[in-house]
């Protein structure tokens, strides 16, 4: 079966692009959906975003959607991989066990997105809003958070290592343990509720500074 995801994409209004889209994506499910590399910057074409749209399981590889405003799809299982985001509006969107390794999501709107099980290794979300957020179960290997909202944000079970937090505010956050933090980088000082949390297991902070007394 052959049709253009990125003809759908710029089908019309956002009503229009969600019906049709939604309606291919019933009549061919088992098609696979490849737009890696595409330019799906400013995808909002209005004033409305694009809502609910079925992207469980394609490839946005490398895709850029800067700008772009689609909120509470469905992206589960997808490539995302070195995705660019940068200040797009994905709230309350689907984005359990994607590939997102790599990606770029700079000053991005992830409130109430779900990233469980998602691997985001290496990405970029410095002063992204990830409010409300869940991360349960996410990998978060050298991922970048500085200055990033984490309100309510639940990392229950998340895998830091090398992760970023300067500039966080680790006092709202959900499911954070001590060791998860082991090997982070924060601030210095770190806040008083990451000292309380920290008191358990020393960070890379902590680890720099005990090399730094020795010498």
């Amino acid at each position: 079966m052959t049709f253009s995801p990125l003809a759908l994409l710029r089908s019309g209004d956002p009503a229009s692009i969600r019906r049709h889209w939604n309606e291919t994506r019933q009549r061919h499910p088992t098609c696979r959906i490849d737009v890696s590399g595409a330019d799906l910057g400013r995808l909002d074409l209005g004033k409305e975003p694009v809502e609910l749209l079925d992207c469980r399981g394609i490839s946005l590889r490398g895709t850029f959607l800067l700008l772009a405003r689609m909120q509470k799809c469905d992206f589960r299982a997808s490539d995302l991989s070195e995705l660019d985001a940068f200040r797009a509006d994905l709230r309350y969107s689907d984005l359990r066990y994607c590939n997102l390794r790599g990606a770029y999501l700079g000053k991005t709107d992830l409130r109430n997105t779900d990233f469980s099980g998602a691997d985001l290794s290496g990405a970029d979300l410095r002063e992204t809003d990830l409010r409300g957020a869940s991360l349960v179960g996410a990998i978060l290997v050298e991922t970048y958070l500085d200055g990033a909202l984490l309100n309510d944000a639940n990392l229950k079970d998340a895998v830091l290592e090398r992760t970023r937090l300067r500039g966080c505010d680790l006092t709202a956050i959900k499911g954070l343990e001590p060791l998860q933090l082991r090997t982070c980088v924060l601030d210095s000082p770190a806040t008083t509720t990451a000292k309380s949390l920290l008191t358990a297991a020393p960070t890379h902070l902590d680890e720099k500074s005990s090399q730094g007394n020795r010498s």
